[in-house]
């Protein structure tokens, strides 16, 4: 079973942190995510912003949809797998500079830096492609609404806008290649 391979560590082992640990192996449970988990190590941390360096770090879910929570996941496990890639990323970063030469940084329209949001239109494609593939179209679209209205902004809507644009980067740079073709 795919979560023994992780090791979770609630950082003040609170009720809530506890909770979310449960949660998180449950939705271990339901899915097959070995292909998408990159790193084994994962703290939950009451209030914390979910991020992936320098050990994945996830929060306590204050909302109750299991799907925001998956793809939370699997949003900071793709950072892992674009860092395994940086030269191809590099080279899609700077195709991705200029079709959108003034992409807009900070919250909450883009990311902590430019560079970083033009990373996230491939990592938030990436893994929409991947909540498609495991929840469903419908679903899928119900979770971008949300991340649409909550933060990166501008980042969703690019990537529902110009999906077919951003495919191409993936397939021309190679960084979709965990994906199926028909994902």
């Amino acid at each position: 079973m795919q979560e023994n391979r992780l090791k979770f560590e609630c950082k003040n082992s609170s009720r809530s942190e506890l909770h979310a640990r449960d949660r998180i192996q449950n939705i271990l449970e339901r899915f097959d995510l070995s292909k998408y988990t990159f790193t084994q190590e994962i703290i939950i941390e009451d209030r914390a912003i979910p991020h992936s360096h320098p050990v994945l770090t996830l929060n306590s879910f204050p909302y109750n949809d299991e799907n925001i929570i998956l793809e939370t996941f699997i949003h900071e496990q793709l950072h892992w797998y674009l860092e395994s890639l940086p030269r191809k990323l590099a080279e899609a970063v700077t195709e991705l500079k200029k079709q959108y030469p003034k992409a807009p940084w900070g919250f909450p329209l883009g990311c902590v830096d430019q560079n970083s949001t033009y990373e996230h239109l491939i990592l938030c494609r990436l893994s929409h492609k991947i909540m498609r593939k495991l929840i469903g179209n419908d679903d899928a679209s119900k979770v971008l609404y949300y991340l649409q209205n909550h933060h990166y902004l501008w980042v969703y809507e690019t990537i529902q806008k110009d999906s077919e644009y951003l495919d191409s980067i993936l397939d021309k740079y190679e960084l979709g290649r965990l994906l199926d073709k028909n994902s």
